[in-house]
């Protein structure tokens, strides 16, 4: 039969350093007691037996009905937390759990090929208590530091409650996988703006009454419509009021075109990698259906609009060099005629002619905020 997931895998009890020196103080006391018969070190010697009693008994009880599961983790960008949920459930009856620690362990790679100690901080979280019967999610928000696709396999879950004298610890296998998207170079905004072409895509979508675009049909008027979008001579013809509806041109499509020539160091590559994330941002964020190509590492992710045109695009920047991406190389894409494309570079190539605006490492004027082009001055002053 199966293991149910949320049931630990090992249970381990092991003695702090303050424990041991509390055991050996003990055995002083048991020995000078017995050899002296003094009642006030028999007192002493019953109590801290115990408090060894207690340390065991009450925070060993709590652990046993401990149930836990890790959820689901969603994607985060490199630089930002990602959050990772524990739910953490008491099956006792009676027995309460206190100063629930829980924590990653970053498996080996026989165990996982890209462990997530390469691309996260540790995951830690703490519960301060779980009462018989209740259910209690706990958060963890490590930093992102690098992209990648992270795979946790184990976590703990440790109390020392309530003397600090002993580690109790389960430990429990379950394994899940993250995205960490490259963190994201900002993008001057007039990048776009100079790429803007005339006129529209073909072909539309509907989104409802009032739209601009080219006429899509008629329906009941409703209390909030705008007067100039009734049909009067419609409205006059069925004895009704009646709108026109509009549909809306299809959203620009950008083409991010990343180019990883062969020489460039990793910082080069890491770089162009987090551009391109910048440049899908802006794009995603002004409303274009974002879509990247790679030729080089066999990726072609077509415009899509919206977070998930921009997250499938992320996604594949975060798998590169991961040995995820497919083996052939992928065919070259045919953007369309009124398509924006921006091809990102590792360094600017001398005299290289290409369709489209380039976003070179070493030539941040021409994309970076900081380094935008300056406005004219005045005595001083901007004119």
């Amino acid at each position: 039969m199966k293991r149910r997931p949320d049931l630990p895998v090992r249970r381990t009890y092991r003695f702090r350093l303050t424990g041991l020196v509390y055991l050996t103080v003990t055995g002083f006391l048991a020995v000078a007691a017995i050899s002296s018969q003094n009642n006030l070190l028999f007192w002493c010697l019953g109590l801290a037996v115990g408090g060894i009693a207690v340390s065991g008994l009450i925070s060993g009880t709590g652990l046993i009905g401990i149930r836990a599961e890790r959820e689901a983790i969603p994607d985060a960008s490199a630089g930002g937390p990602m959050v990772i949920r524990y739910r953490v459930r008491n099956t006792n009856w009676f027995a309460p759990a206190f100063g629930l620690t829980i924590y990653e362990r970053d498996a080996s790679r026989r165990k996982s090929p890209t462990p997530w100690g390469r691309s996260l901080t540790r995951p830690v979280a703490f519960i301060s208590c779980v009462r018989p019967g209740q259910t209690v999610v706990a958060e963890a928000a490590p930093l992102a530091t690098a992209r990648g696709q992270p795979e946790f396999t184990e976590f703990y879950i440790a109390s020392t409650f309530p003397f600090g004298l002993a580690n109790k610890t389960l430990r429990f296998a379950q394994r899940r996988t993250a995205l960490v998207y490259p963190k994201p170079t900002p993008v001057r905004s007039a990048v776009l703006d100079s790429l803007r072409v005339g006129g529209e895509r073909e072909g539309a979508v509907l989104t409802g009454a009032g739209g601009q675009g080219d006429f899509y049909g008629i329906r009941e008027y409703s209390p909030g419509d705008p007067l100039r979008s009734i049909d009067w001579r419609a409205s006059a013809r069925i004895g009704e009021l009646v709108v026109k509806q509009h549909a809306s041109p299809a959203p620009r499509r950008l083409w991010v075109r990343l180019e990883l020539p062969e020489g460039s160091t990793h910082d080069e590559r890491e770089g162009a990698i987090s551009l391109a994330a910048g440049a899908l941002q802006l794009g995603g964020e002004r409303g274009f259906a974002v879509g990247l190509l790679c030729p080089e590492h066999g990726i072609l992710c077509r415009p899509a609009v919206g977070q998930h045109g921009l997250r499938n695009a992320l996604g594949r920047l975060a798998l590169i060099g991961a040995g995820r991406e497919a083996g052939a190389p992928t065919p070259e894409a045919t953007p369309g005629r009124r398509d924006l494309v921006v091809v990102v570079r590792p360094r600017l190539a001398v005299g290289a002619a290409r369709a489209g605006r380039v976003l070179a490492l070493d030539a941040p004027s021409a994309w970076s905020p900081t380094h935008g082009p300056k406005r004219p001055t005045r005595g001083g002053r901007p004119a």
